[in-house]
């Protein structure tokens, strides 16, 4: 009776997964799909975040840089960890973050100027054949803003996190994050992929879990895990 309850539980578990990915795919994911060979997660389109008198613009979009700089990274980590050749693994390449982003800056393009850039610019300059765009809405960070600041900007980062977003904009301690992500055929410049949530944050959670948990369900509903490869 155990063996066949942890039969049935397992069973459960693997369709779970299977159907996850599943109902996230667009209509041209099973004709475009099979043809992709490389992804490059592009960087992140932050949106919602403001910044108070005392702080500059540059400063500002440092923040943003470190910010979009870390969520890349930890979604290519998760993403990675799931690629293999085992049935449930996802089966596609994954680009370097380092590669794509100095590709990317060498064009001119950075986190600032991301959510502007063509599928047909893309397609000149990165040598892939899908993209993974994603933008996240909160006004909250998602990571610790007291690493890898420099003094002069340390004090007004913590003002903006602590005061103006933490304490007087979400007194309930909860804070809404819709987190968007496409994965966009360049030849065609056609989503095959588009996943869109709406998640509520704890801000009792670290900074890093926050951004951990969100990367983390994005991972686990990534599509190529049973692809049969073209060309």
């Amino acid at each position: 009776m155990i063996m066949k309850k942890n039969l049935l539980l397992l069973i459960t578990l693997v369709l779970i997964s299977c159907s996850s990915s599943e109902k996230f795919k667009t209509s041209a994911y099973d004709s475009l799909a099979p043809s992709h060979k490389t992804i490059a997660i592009l960087p992140i389109d932050l949106v919602g975040k403001s910044y108070p008198a005392e702080m500059s613009e540059e400063q500002f979009d440092r923040l943003l840089a470190k910010e979009s700089n870390e969520i890349q990274t930890t979604l290519y980590n998760l993403i990675a960890r799931e690629t293999g050749r085992e049935k449930s693994d996802i089966k596609i390449r994954l680009k370097s973050i380092t590669t794509t982003n100095s590709t990317l800056e060498n064009a001119g393009i950075t986190q600032k100027n991301i959510a502007d850039i063509t599928e047909a610019d893309l397609k000149s300059i990165l040598d892939v054949d899908v993209v993974l765009r994603t933008r996240i809405f909160t006004n909250v960070f998602l990571t610790d803003t007291r690493e890898d600041l420099t003094s002069e900007i340390l004090t007004t980062a913590e003002t903006i996190v602590k005061n103006s977003i933490l304490t007087k904009a979400l007194s309930f301690e909860k804070a809404q994050a819709d987190v968007k992500c496409e994965l966009v055929d360049l030849d065609k410049a056609t989503p095959v992929w588009v996943y869109d949530k709406k998640r509520t944050i704890s801000l009792r959670d670290k900074n890093s879990e926050i951004m951990k948990k969100l990367c983390s369900d994005v991972s686990k509903n990534m599509p190529y895990r049973e692809i049969t490869r073209r060309g």
